[in-house]
């Protein structure tokens, strides 16, 4: 995923790839919980 500056973007378009490319028993790290949900 790419990284972009902070900024409150509702649709978040990385975040749903993410999930799209996703398949049962995939692990998904997440390092900072305040850069997914910002």
């Amino acid at each position: 995923m790419d990284r972009y500056p902070s900024g409150a973007t509702p649709s978040r378009p990385q975040l749903k790839d993410l999930l799209s490319h996703l398949r049962e028993g995939d692990t998904v790290v997440v390092w900072r919980l305040a850069n997914l949900v910002s």
